[in-house]
């Protein structure tokens, strides 16, 4: 009698393809008969979870601030999108798919960006919290970095340095999608819309990378960085030219890191990190990237 799970075990399973493609076809079965086995979120690149993911409270006793915060946040940027307040035209490149859905997609990521946000001020020692990002499109990571950092739980003072064409760039993947050019469609003056509440906090550098790094109005301390280029060339040089600034205990956070479209980008993270014992890298299910710089 032919044994499905022994097949299963002894010889798909050395597919690793099509042995997922097999496990998710029985797990949607299985989530279409028994409600109980949906899974709780569901994001971006196939992550979900059938746990509770953090913003959510078991009960009316949770002591969950962090969560209770970020949900507040989530809930607040939503409601500027339904005024017209808070423009996401990186959304308005999907047709198909609804705004908020896209959003619903994109919580968990969110809320590492709102986490790492708190980490990096609470375990740096500078009065001053300096927070750059690299890649910042619409200003989706940059709003709930300065909620995270305004409305949760850090009490400093603190600046936000954000660096990007907002214009058409030429990205670099050669493994998978070679040379491409792309984000024309981005609006440096919709941007600071966006984030207008935060402006006297804010300084736009706008331009290409490396050409913008030129040592003016930037800080020679940093606490956080993000790094959202999906190219491996102008992230290394992002790299390269801030971690000398980033303090012990600072944080950098990758968009991407994990996307299989940008695998070389990931590639050049990896060897990066081998060059600076102390840094310290982890890959996570959002298909976010994270470093640690730990005390030397």
């Amino acid at each position: 009698m032919f044994k499905f799970k022994k097949f299963l075990k002894n010889y798909i399973i050395k597919i690793p393809r099509l042995y997922y493609l097999i496990q998710n076809i029985k797990m949607t079965v299985r989530e279409f008969f028994d409600i109980s086995s949906r899974p709780n979120f569901i994001g971006w690149y196939g992550m979900s979870l059938r746990t509770l993911p953090p913003w959510i409270n078991t009960s009316s006793k949770s002591k969950n601030k962090l969560g209770q915060e970020f949900l507040h946040a989530d809930r607040e940027l939503r409601e500027l999108v339904l005024k017209g307040e808070f423009r996401i035209l990186q959304f308005e490149q999907y047709k198909n798919i609804g705004l908020f859905e896209l959003l619903d997609g994109l919580m968990y990521r969110h809320y590492i960006v709102f986490w790492s946000a708190i980490i990096a001020a609470n375990n740096t020692n500078s009065k001053l919290k300096n927070y750059v990002e690299v890649g910042v499109a619409d200003g989706l990571c940059m709003y709930f970095t300065n909620k995270a950092i305004t409305q949760a739980l850090v009490d400093c003072d603190y600046k936000t340095y954000l660096y990007d064409t907002w214009g058409d760039v030429e990205l670099f993947n050669q493994s998978t999608t070679g040379k491409e050019s792309g984000y024309n469609y981005l609006d440096i003056d919709v941007t600071k819309k966006n984030l207008n509440k935060y402006k006297e906090y804010t300084v736009y550098k706008q331009g290409l990378v490396p050409d913008t790094f030129n040592g003016e109005n930037e800080p020679n301390e940093i606490t956080w960085i993000s790094i959202d280029l999906n190219s491996a060339p102008p992230t290394i040089d992002t790299l390269n030219y801030f971690w000398d600034r980033l303090e012990d205990g600072g944080v950098i956070l990758f968009d991407d890191y994990a996307q299989p479209a940008y695998v070389d980008t990931k590639n050049a993270i990896d060897f990066w990190t081998t060059q600076h014992s102390n840094a310290t890298l982890m890959q996570l299910p959002t298909s976010q990237g994270i470093i640690l710089k730990s005390h030397n």
